[in-house]
């Protein structure tokens, strides 16, 4: 009986592991140097929390910061800026990232960040990255670098001409873009 109980133990622990986050060459990003920040991040100021709905909070960590990342479980990633030396814990919801969270925090942390990419945007992206706000004149690409991707469960698609975020639970915030890809208004 008692080996039963300690297999069945195990067998529920391993189901409720935690994802592998590991980089293109296989090696895990968990511990790792050189880890940076590939979007923007919107922080809760008070909580030194982020959420995979992505709310648009004031606590920015800028576009390309160094972070070490040091735990992974299944629903929560905690993590450390260098930008300010602050711990966060980012948390994992099934239904706003609409993917596993291992391929959910691969489009937000990364081994390099192209910071020449940001340099050929214009100047209305580089300054909508330099404040984490997005403005009217930015491109979809300058939106993501700026603001991160938006929720998948009100936003399925990047292609879409709106996309919705969240600033709160219950106060959102839509970019809507022209047909050729640039914001022409924002409803905050």
């Amino acid at each position: 009986m008692r080996t039963l109980v300690l297999t069945l133990a195990l067998l529920l622990g391993a189901c409720s592991s935690a994802p592998a986050l590991k980089d293109d060459r296989g090696q895990s990003l968990i511990g790792a140097s050189q880890v940076y920040t590939l979007t923007n991040l919107h922080a809760d100021p008070q909580r030194k929390r982020l959420f995979a709905v992505n709310y648009q909070q004031s606590d920015l960590i800028p576009l390309c910061t160094e972070v070490k990342l040091l735990d992974l479980s299944a629903k929560r990633l905690q993590f450390t800026s260098t930008h300010n030396n602050v711990t966060y814990d980012y948390f994992y919801h099934k239904k706003a990232a609409a993917e596993p969270f291992d391929a959910h925090l691969k489009r937000y942390f990364g081994t390099s960040c192209n910071k020449a990419e940001v340099k050929a945007l214009s100047k209305a992206d580089q300054e909508g990255i330099s404040t984490g706000k997005v403005k009217e004149g930015m491109t979809w690409k300058g939106v993501i670098l700026a603001a991160g991707y938006p929720p998948s469960h009100v936003t399925p698609s990047t292609d879409a001409n709106e996309w919705t975020y969240w600033k709160s639970r219950y106060d959102r915030l839509i970019v809507r873009f022209n047909d050729a890809g640039i914001v022409d208004s924002i409803q905050d």
